[in-house]
């Protein structure tokens, strides 16, 4: 009978080994990935002042595996004049019209994009001059405003509408046109030889508008000999 105790306490000794063995084989084993980027999603959004933007963060760790699921995850944005974020849920608000720098952090990894927060209720765009004549070589300032909805004065977006060129409807001939923003306005530099005279382009400011729809203000440019 003793024998056969010694022997049970020999045995559940062993198995308490061989389980403490066993454990920490699986601590050491098992190791948590760290992590090594992270990116924001979606990238260099454009948001209407006013409105909200859900931002999120994917992670990619040193095993290769990627997660959308980030521990410890921060967001935050600058200015907070141009766009605010929610720092745990990533619910981004344009505040006002700019450009705003939105970063997820997590520990000491960062992962950074750029949002644009625009003009809501943007209805119609008014391109100055609205025609206008130069000779080859020349140059002609242009600028935009906008009229928004329940307000009584146009907003400058010369700096933040897109310029275009175009010629009976199709893009202007490349070589022939640069386009700069100097004083606050869009000067369009006529840098080559027309193909005729008189040429006559079309000049078109675009911004968005609502819905996802662009509005757009043109204006007449002729190129005279």
């Amino acid at each position: 009978m003793p024998r056969t105790k010694r022997k049970l306490q020999l045995l559940a000794a062993f198995t308490v080994l061989l389980l403490c063995a066993v454990g920490v084989g699986c601590k050491g084993f098992f190791v948590n990935p760290t992590l090594t980027t992270i990116t924001v999603d979606p990238p260099s959004p454009q948001v209407s002042q006013g409105a909200n933007q859900q931002m999120t963060a994917t992670g990619t760790f040193d095993d290769g595996s990627v997660s959308t699921s980030v521990a410890n995850l921060s967001w935050s944005s600058t200015p907070t004049s141009v766009a605010t974020i929610n720092a745990s849920s990533g619910l981004l608000s344009g505040v006002s019209v700019g450009s705003a720098t939105v970063t997820a952090s997590s520990a000491n990894i960062t992962g950074t994009t750029s949002v644009t927060v625009v003009l809501a209720n943007v209805t119609s765009i008014q391109v100055a001059p609205s025609s206008a004549t130069i000779t080859s070589s020349q140059s002609q300032p242009f600028t935009a405003t906008a009229t928004v909805t329940g307000q009584t004065t146009q907003a400058d977006i010369t700096g933040t509408a897109i310029w275009t060129i175009t010629v009976a409807g199709a893009a202007a001939p490349s070589g022939l046109f640069g386009l700069t923003f100097t004083n606050n306005q869009e000067v369009i530099s006529v840098i080559g030889t027309a193909p005729q005279f008189p040429y006559v382009v079309t000049v078109n400011a675009a911004y968005p508008g609502n819905n996802g729809e662009t509005v757009n203000g043109t204006a007449t440019l002729t190129i005279s000999q």
